[in-house]
């Protein structure tokens, strides 16, 4: 397997190229390597293959998603805008650039796609699993499993916030 990890020079997409190492996997990581965001080169691994690139970059994508299975989308701008003036820049960073990479996939018939958010989606809180009561929390070792989007059971209920402890 050949996963490509966008943003992958942050905290937690070089977690995932690490764990995806682990797991056997080879790495490709693609980074804009910003000095504002990384003001010393990131260290890496030196089985992880680095691309230097933004995801707005739609040559830079389809060059990056060369010879890769899954894609792990970890790249977007962060934070919270000072003012509403800021969202063309979040919209540009986040939203467009998502969409050139789900265009290059689609080009390259990549299917396996794999993203993760922030509490600034659903907000702070602990959450559990309604089925089980369990808490709701990331397993840094399980590996990523994609499905067709028909297969995805609809029966899911959405995990829903605990009580305050």
């Amino acid at each position: 397997m050949k996963i490509l990890v966008t943003g992958g020079a942050g905290f937690i997409g070089s977690h995932i190229a690490d764990a995806a190492l682990a797991q056997g996997w080879s790495v490709r990581v693609m980074d804009s390597l910003d000095p504002g965001l990384h003001p010393s080169p990131p260290v890496f691994d030196p089985r992880v293959e680095i691309v230097t690139g933004d995801v707005t970059d739609a040559a830079a994508v389809e060059s990056a998603l060369q010879g890769i299975d899954t894609v792990c989308h970890q790249s977007a701008k962060v934070g919270l805008g000072v003012s509403f003036a800021d969202a063309p820049d979040y919209i540009h960073n986040n939203d467009y650039a998502t969409a050139i990479l789900l265009a290059a996939m689609e080009r390259r018939s990549i299917t396996c796609l794999v993203l993760a958010s922030s509490m600034v989606v659903y907000g702070e809180g602990a959450y559990t699993d309604p089925d089980t009561g369990l808490p709701v929390r990331p397993v840094p070792a399980a590996r990523p499993t994609c499905w067709p989007a028909t297969t995805i059971p609809a029966t899911r209920k959405p995990a829903q916030p605990s009580s305050p402890r």
